[in-house]
């Protein structure tokens, strides 16, 4: 059984005994209009989870991590710059700007506290005290240890009861680990430190929900165009091994296909991957993706094409806060663009961009660049011939095997054995050739996609 966390004692001794320590407090009108604020800030459920990766990635280059328990889901990272005192200060003061980190922190307590009425706990590097909100007031209560590092840890306060309480109460703790792994993977793969959820890396380009290593995606090159824009920072996993599809946990999790147990992609994007040269930085960064489709027609089941529009992805200290179609048309390779987002208005919710001449001007930069980086990437040329490679050297070895197996038998059934040595050596002679028209199509693809974006780009 887990050991009981200090945001879980103190809340089953507030039960209990009460709280004789509470320093946070509201005036009649700070707690209306923060109500206001907690209610209808952020656009989405697990918008508070975005909010605090904003805060970790601004805070400095110190590795984020997540731990998604029975109970609790708790943050860890690095902000030297923040003490309890003003938390406790500027948690009752709606003024507070919320632009910068501390305003990303507040915005996903404020959320949390208020909204939810859900009880956190935060901690910070070397202080004796901790802060625990209990869904109605604000707790200094002495820390059982110090941390090296800020932590928020986020609970549920279970209202049932009876003799199942328990199980409700862990299904909904499970239900909001669900919510935020699913969000974290949606609007924060983009951190530009190291993000960590229950011990698996997610900060990597892969995890684009379109364009990344998806159900129906599969990332075949990545370029870095350079001008006159803002730089987008790389996350730094970009460059390890490419994630499982959908979920950062690992393939096991994902019981389904993807384009990746087809056409050798998996090589390719090895090889791709290999002739890069990593940057920390650019300005205009994008995956080019080819898309597809698991069809089944009767007993049969085959991968076809598919189709996607491409996308702007804007990214705001170190989180996706807006997206937009980049292309007017779907394709069977397109591109997923990643812009920064600094500097430009947004509304109120932070998530979505204000139209700008600013924001169009970057726009129209971003496809100019994307449209002469492709044309140079030659995504098309050795990378996808290693998928060829890939796949001959798989259908070699089982070809080979089959005909030292028709070997063996062809002393007790000579018919037997002497149709399967003709078949491997078929299987030997043919070997590649469905990759070759598959890996000829995706180059097809490719260069439509470049050409029609071209023209697209000179109206």
């Amino acid at each position: 059984m887990e050991t009981p966390s200090h945001l879980d004692l103190f809340l089953r001794q507030q039960e209990t005994e009460g709280v004789v320590q509470s320093q946070g407090h509201f005036t009649m009108a700070k707690e209306r209009a923060l109500s206001k604020i907690a209610e209808f800030q952020l656009p989405f459920h697990g918008a508070w989870v975005v909010k605090l990766i904003q805060c970790a990635a601004t805070s400095g280059s110190a590795p984020i991590r997540v731990d998604l328990v029975a109970r609790e889901s708790r943050f860890f990272f690095q902000a030297d710059w923040l003490s309890l005192e003003e938390v406790e200060r500027e948690f009752f003061n709606p003024a507070t700007d919320t632009d910068c980190a501390l305003g990303h922190l507040l915005s996903a307590l404020w959320a949390v506290g208020l909204r939810e009425k859900w009880a956190f706990q935060i901690g910070t590097k070397g202080e004796d005290t901790t802060l625990i909100w209990d869904g109605q007031k604000l707790n200094r209560v002495q820390a059982q240890r110090h941390h090296d590092c800020t932590l928020v840890s986020v609970t549920q306060r279970s209202k049932e009861s009876g003799a199942l309480s328990w199980v409700k109460s862990l299904a909904k703790a499970g239900s909001l680990n669900a919510e935020i792994l699913t969000t974290l993977t949606r609007w924060c793969y983009t951190s530009p430190v190291p993000l960590t959820v229950d011990g698996r890396r997610i900060d990597t380009l892969y995890n684009c929900p379109k364009h990344g290593v998806g159900l129906s995606s599969f990332p075949l090159s990545i370029g870095f165009g350079s001008g006159a824009l803002p730089d987008v920072s790389i996350p730094l996993g970009t460059y390890q091994d490419v994630p499982a599809a959908q979920d950062p946990r690992g393939p096991s999790f994902v019981a389904v296909k993807t384009p990746t147990d087809y056409v050798g992609l998996r090589a390719a994007n090895d090889k791709s991957r290999g002739q890069l040269r990593p940057v920390a930085k650019a300005p205009v960064p994008f995956l080019l993706t080819t898309h597809f489709k698991w069809v089944k027609d009767g007993n049969t089941q085959s991968w076809e094409p598919s189709s996607e529009t491409s996308t702007f992805h804007w990214v705001r200290d170190g989180v996706v806060v807006d997206e937009e179609k980049f292309t007017s048309f779907s394709s069977r390779c397109s591109v997923g663009v990643f812009l920064s987002a600094e500097g430009l208005p947004s509304d109120l919710t932070s998530f979505h961009l204000a139209e700008c001449p600013e924001r169009e001007e970057r726009v129209e930069k971003a496809k100019r660049i994307v449209s002469e980086t492709l044309a140079k990437l030659g995504a098309h040329s050795d990378p996808l011939d290693e998928a060829i490679h890939s796949g001959q050297k798989r259908e070699r070895i089982c070809a080979g095997a089959f005909f030292l197996l028709g070997l063996a038998v062809v002393w007790a059934s000579p018919f037997h054995g002497v149709g399967m040595m003709v078949g491997g050596t078929l299987v030997a002679k043919n070997a590649g050739a469905t990759e070759k028209k598959r890996v000829a199509e995706i180059k097809t693809a490719i260069e439509s996609f470049r050409t029609r974006l071209a023209k697209q780009t000179q109206v």
